[in-house]
């Protein structure tokens, strides 16, 4: 099993990959792409007997170097019992990049002092 996957069998068809320009902020962003119709069927224990439930959907994740973490964008959308669309997107990122720390080393040679013990 995947990390992040639910425990359960997944099954993954209809698998598409591309690459699509999305805007972060006001920024494009060239991203890769890849979609998928899944099919969960997981189990779970409810006290003393299984529970069993299943799900379809389909999802499609956008994903760039140039974007901290990785992810720019996913949207799952599931039709059954009732449609439901989830969308997660960045909207506006900085980077801020903190000057390298600095550390001195003791001082060794002639004319400095002994450590302490």
């Amino acid at each position: 099993m995947e990390p992040g996957m639910p425990a359960g069998n997944v099954e993954s068809t209809n698998v598409k990959t591309g690459t699509e320009t999305v805007e972060v902020g006001e920024k494009k962003v060239e991203a890769s792409t890849k979609e998928m119709d899944v099919k969960l069927v997981q189990e779970e224990n409810a006290g003393p007997g299984i529970m069993r439930s299943s799900g379809e959907s389909h999802v499609k994740v956008w994903t760039s170097a140039e974007v901290p973490g990785g992810i720019v964008k996913t949207v799952v959308t599931r039709n059954r019992p009732f449609k439901v669309v989830i969308t997660t997107s960045v909207v506006r990122m900085s980077v801020v990049r903190e000057a390298a720390a600095t550390t001195t080393a003791p001082a060794t040679g002639p004319g400095t002092a002994p450590a302490r013990k």
